[in-house]
């Protein structure tokens, strides 16, 4: 079944009208690549191929289709050749040819697919990658500046700035609100060199945990997801597909009979009866995005096998 849609990225800004204008190409991909990344061969920027939509009685005829307004940039675009199936899609093994289990293991020569060769690794074996946050905060930091002066201007100047700042309380404020606004600032210091050696003992320790002080903080972001039904700001993370299953007596084998699980793109299993077989099978999910996993006897080998194979997946456990 082939997925027809069009580029949303914006192509160019026209002077005329004072907006930008979507570039509109037509493309066409096939619905096992739903999900995936996609270079659009008219403005060559990337765009996420869409879930397939739910068919209605009354389908629309081609006459119909033709007869829908396009704007200038759109019309020219349906002429452009279509983006070619994406590049991270194996459906046999690259080295002997041999088909690919749904874990993306060759049957022939054993050959796994790149980003399942961590399921199957130790904690102290695996390297370690930026994820989750770690990863989207140091993708959005790192457009302008590179990641080596980021990581020097947040161990470096950062507690300089507020070492200084603790002296200006003191000396120059002093008093209560001077030794109030010292022990504020004294607290924030804590927090930041602790934050920053956590995320350092995350990118080199697979076997570290998240710590007292910043459990409040992934449990308020999670409360905030949970109130905004995980309707992020970004257009791309609207209208996500969320399966509930939170506090239900749900299992694996009962897990698995469920059929909007396959094009989940938030799951959320908090409180649920679920072990690890349940992880191995998310393996399959190509939609994941969200994984909430608290208060189940899911292990920590398994959610971090999980994470590093997968270091977009945004998972609370």
């Amino acid at each position: 079944m082939l997925i027809e849609f069009r580029c949303g990225n914006y192509s160019r800004f026209d002077e005329k009208t004072g907006q930008y204008l979507v570039c509109g190409q037509k493309m066409s991909a096939s619905s096992e690549d739903a999900g995936l990344i996609v270079n659009c061969p008219r403005c060559e920027q990337e765009c996420e191929v869409p879930l397939p939509k739910k068919r209605t009685e009354k389908q629309s005829s081609p006459r119909q289709e033709a007869a829908i307004p396009l704007t200038q940039d759109a019309a020219v675009a349906t002429s452009a050749p279509t983006a070619a199936p994406p590049s991270q899609k194996h459906q046999r093994c690259p080295k002997c040819g041999g088909v690919l289990d749904q874990r993306g293991v060759c049957g022939g020569c054993r050959w796994v697919r790149p980003r399942f060769t961590k399921a199957k690794m130790s904690l102290d074996e695996m390297p370690m990658e930026p994820t989750g946050m770690m990863l989207w905060f140091s993708q959005i930091m790192s457009e302008a500046i590179p990641m080596k002066v980021l990581c020097l201007i947040g161990v470096i100047v950062v507690p300089l700035l507020l070492s200084g700042f603790m002296a200006f309380s003191l000396i120059v404020v002093g008093g209560i609100l001077g030794g109030f606004l010292f022990l504020l600032l004294f607290i924030s210091l804590l927090l930041f060199l602790g934050m920053s050696f956590k995320g350092y003992r995350f990118l080199k320790n697979g076997n570290t945990k998240l710590a007292w002080f910043q459990k409040p903080f992934w449990n308020g972001i999670l409360a905030i997801c949970r109130k905004r039904k995980w309707q992020g700001f970004d257009a791309r993370y609207r209208n996500r597909n969320v399966v509930d299953f939170h506090g239900d007596p749900v299992t694996d084998s009962s897990l698995l009979q469920k059929a909007e699980l396959k094009s989940a793109q938030v799951l959320d299993l908090e409180g649920t009866l679920i072990t690890d077989q349940t992880i191995e099978l998310l393996y399959q999910l190509k939609h994941l995005q969200c994984l909430v996993v608290r208060k189940t006897k899911v292990s920590h080998l398994a959610v971090t096998r999980l994470q590093q194979s997968f270091p977009k997946l945004w998972i609370w456990h």
